[in-house]
């Protein structure tokens, strides 16, 4: 199903990556488009960018212009920034920095993406959604990552040593390691 009026804002974190093949995706919100864009010819550009998106090239930004990229980042950061739970950010960071967190950086992108394959479970890691065709939505996400983690990636410091624990988990490595 394609869910191109809703758009959902989530952290991916590599945390599992080298033990697992994880790449964890925490959902923040999942809301209406118009919520977040409230400027409707920019809405309209993001909608006619997520046309031109594809499953090997989800970004948005990709199709918009150096402008339309700096209004929509803006739109984004001000609709993250004002529903972003400190918790999330101290779990994240907990991974990263062990001493007493003081702050956080992170990298925003927009993608226009589906998930499909197994992997993904009900609320605990050992209760699998039973599903053979898992398919999630196809929608807009605003996909965050720490800086550390994508410092990590771009020196090569982090990177899977073993098979991905699924198909999701190696398309959210492409987006991460194409942010870094």
């Amino acid at each position: 199903r394609t869910e191109d009026d809703m758009v959902q804002a989530c952290i991916l974190s590599t945390e599992h990556l080298q033990e697992l093949g994880r790449i964890e995706k925490r959902t923040l919100y999942v809301k209406p488009l118009t919520e977040v864009f409230l400027n409707q010819t920019l809405r309209d550009r993001v909608l006619w960018a997520t046309t031109r998106c594809t499953p090997r090239s989800p970004s948005i930004f990709a199709h918009l212009t150096a402008a339309e990229r700096k209004f929509v980042l803006k739109a984004v950061t001000n609709d993250v920034s004002q529903h972003f739970a400190p918790q999330h950010i101290f779990f994240n960071q907990a991974h990263w920095d062990h001493t007493k967190y003081r702050s956080a950086w992170y990298a925003a992108t927009l993608t226009f993406s589906q998930s499909v394959g197994k992997g993904r479970f009900f609320c605990v890691s050992h209760k699998p959604v039973g599903y053979d065709d898992d398919i999630g939505a196809h929608r807009i996400r605003i996909e965050m990552v720490a800086l550390a983690e994508l410092a990590a990636v771009a020196d090569g410091s982090l990177k899977p040593d073993r098979q991905f624990f699924s198909f999701r988990h190696q398309n959210r490595w492409e987006n991460v390691s194409g942010m870094a």
